[in-house]
């Protein structure tokens, strides 16, 4: 056997042996887009709306990656989790 046929063999059973990609999942948040819409009619157990406008996003919280807390004053991000649109864009 050739040098040149042992590493291509050598190669291909390394990265044989290499780990998958995971996937990343994105998500969204459906909101109106035009200003003025009608909120979405209430169920009728519930008797009221409520309509939320002009989000405002603290800076460490205006990523695309999605954010989960641990304890009190320790933030981690997920890295396979994202938001499709940072929520400082809404």
């Amino acid at each position: 056997m050739r040098p040149g046929h042992i590493w291509a063999l050598v190669v291909a059973v390394v990265l044989a042996c290499a780990p998958t990609v995971p996937t990343t999942h994105l998500y969204r948040v459906n909101l109106p887009t035009t200003p003025g819409t009608a909120p979405w009619p209430c169920e009728p157990e519930a008797r009221a709306s409520l309509l939320v406008r002009d989000m405002r996003v603290a800076g460490a919280y205006d990523d695309a990656r999605m954010m989960y807390r641990e304890s009190e004053y320790r933030l981690q991000r997920y890295d396979y989790h994202e938001w499709i649109v940072p929520p400082g864009s809404w």
